[in-house]
């Protein structure tokens, strides 16, 4: 009995490259293109590493130099700021000076009105030349027959005339007793009758006690 012969499988051709040479592998499918891919990584991470290291200890190593730079100008202007006068202080004292003066300025602002200057003029002139007594240039210059001030003129007046009256008292006393030979007592009479002189009894009685 004869074997039964199998059919043979056709053996397929190994494909070559024109020429006769074999296909060559991709580059990526290469050990060596991995290893220099991993070696260009760790060169370009380390690159990094160090460039941001060195921006980091520049900009650390120039902030001490800033604030030391900041604390020593501090002193400097806190000191002009001492030294400085204080605006406050000399609007303060610009105020107060001010308020200080206007009552002074006030005071001298209400002008005398012209009778009243006009009275001390004729009342000191009645002091000087004619030794009269207060009372004596206060009827005068109210006098309808004299000078015809007003009252609030004549006061003005005998309160602002600069006069000695007991020396006026004195100078009335001596005219009595040189032209008229007049005794003490007339003499003091004389000085402080109200139809006379008007003088007080102080002032008359200074006139006799220095008469010669």
């Amino acid at each position: 009995m004869s074997e039964a012969t199998h059919p043979q499988q056709p053996i397929q051709p190994t494909p070559q490259q024109p020429n006769g040479k074999k296909a060559k592998k991709p580059v990526y499918k290469r050990v060596w293109f991995w290893i220099l891919v991993v070696i260009v990584a760790i060169a370009i991470f380390s690159k990094l590493g160090s460039g941001s290291g060195s921006d980091t200890s520049t900009a650390s190593a120039s902030a001490p130099s800033s604030t030391s730079a900041s604390a020593a100008a501090a002193p400097k202007s806190s000191a002009k700021a001492t030294t400085s006068p204080s605006p406050a202080k000399s609007t303060a004292s610009a105020s107060t000076a001010s308020s200080s003066a206007s009552p002074k300025a006030t005071a001298t602002t209400p002008a005398v009105p012209t009778d009243y200057l006009n009275a001390l003029i004729k009342g000191q002139m009645y002091s000087d030349s004619m030794h009269m007594s207060q009372q004596g240039i206060y009827d005068q210059l109210t006098s309808s027959y004299g000078e015809g001030f007003s009252a609030a003129a004549a006061n003005y007046a005998i309160q602002h005339v600069k006069a000695d009256y007991n020396a006026n008292a004195l100078a009335k006393a001596k005219e009595y007793q040189s032209q008229q030979a007049m005794s003490s007592s007339d003499i003091y009479n004389q000085l402080t009758s109200s139809y006379g002189e008007k003088f007080t009894a102080a002032q008359a009685q200074y006139a006799v006690s220095h008469l010669s």
